[in-house]
């Protein structure tokens, strides 16, 4: 299967990724590269060099379809989700998985780094749900599940808060 880069000023197709054995269910580009990730049913992600549509690295390790992949805002983590009931947070530049979080009931759908001005509420929000004192202010990965909170410190190379969200009837 394929990733396809569209021009919009003309609607043409200007390149066309093969590489996945199964349909592509997200892609987002690094924000400070010339590089698009996909994720797929084929249970990989794989990051693409958009100047030659060459991939360049292929992340390995969830069990089941990735559902999605993100990238953090200053470019240098992924974090994807799968029908594997995980997210697996990796480092852009290896192969390698820095967190994964296995804690959900059901299958993990999607994902979302929370922006800067967005931590000041959540570490509210999560204070508040520890009943506790929190004067600490990570960045932050939102992902849909039961309500957890906890920091992810360990290979990551600086603290992120990881918050989990369960809607209601889910």
């Amino acid at each position: 299967m394929s990733v396809k880069l569209w021009d919009f000023q003309t609607y043409e197709c200007i390149k066309t990724m093969h590489g996945h054995d199964h349909n592509v269910s997200s892609v987002a580009f690094l924000p400070t590269s010339d590089y698009i990730v996909s994720s797929s049913r084929d249970k990989t992600i794989k990051m693409w060099e958009v100047s030659t549509g060459f991939c360049v690295r292929t992340y390995t390790g969830h069990r089941e379809w990735v559902r999605m992949v993100r990238v953090s805002l200053d470019g240098n983590l992924l974090a994807s989700c799968s029908n594997d009931q995980t997210v697996r947070v990796w480092a852009a530049g290896g192969k390698d998985v820095k967190c994964e979080m296995r804690d959900h009931d059901h299958v993990v759908e999607c994902i979302a780094w929370a922006p800067e001005s967005a931590t000041q509420a959540i570490n509210e929000a999560a204070t508040a749900a520890a009943g506790g004192d929190n004067k600490n202010s990570f960045p932050t990965l939102v992902l849909p599940g039961q309500w957890q909170q906890g920091q992810v410190s360990e290979g990551l190379g600086c603290q992120h808060r990881v918050v989990s969200l369960q809607l209601a009837g889910a």
